[in-house]
């Protein structure tokens, strides 16, 4: 049984602020700061040299961002799908965790980049973080 709850464009904001674009702009933030080959965009709007962390901070620098990624993603869906019937938005969300891993399994063969599966962790931690948080505390 799904649950419909009117929320005010105010709260829909403050979700979409505090679920989608705050994890999207850590990420892009850490990819700016920490990471030595940016992306063609990131790259193009930052020019200022990498901050240098030491080796126990890799996992902040490479892995951290694709969860937060993750998270911003399955936040997104859950939120665009809120009213929809608990079949649908389970689907949308379903197939949004199957891009996001095969985006990652398919790294290195079809896609450029390089397969990490600490990367499948960070993605699959961070997208469950968000469907469980989303799901048990605002959307039934």
């Amino acid at each position: 049984m799904t649950i419909k709850i009117k929320l005010s464009v105010k709260t829909m904001s403050c979700l979409y602020g505090g679920f989608v674009l705050l994890p999207l702009g850590i990420a892009v933030l850490t990819y700016c700061l920490f990471r030595v080959n940016l992306p063609p965009l990131l790259e193009w709007m930052w020019s200022q040299p990498p901050l240098i962390l030491d080796s126990s901070f890799d996992w902040l620098v490479y892995n951290a961002a694709d969860g937060l990624w993750a998270f911003a993603f399955m936040s997104f869906l859950m939120l665009v799908c809120r009213d929809d019937a608990t079949l649908t938005r389970r689907g949308y969300c379903a197939a949004g965790a199957v891009l996001m891993v095969a985006l990652e399994v398919l790294q290195g063969s079809l896609l450029p980049g390089t397969f990490d599966s600490m990367d499948l962790l960070a993605i699959l931690l961070g997208a469950g973080a968000a469907w469980f948080i989303l799901s048990r505390c605002l959307i039934r």
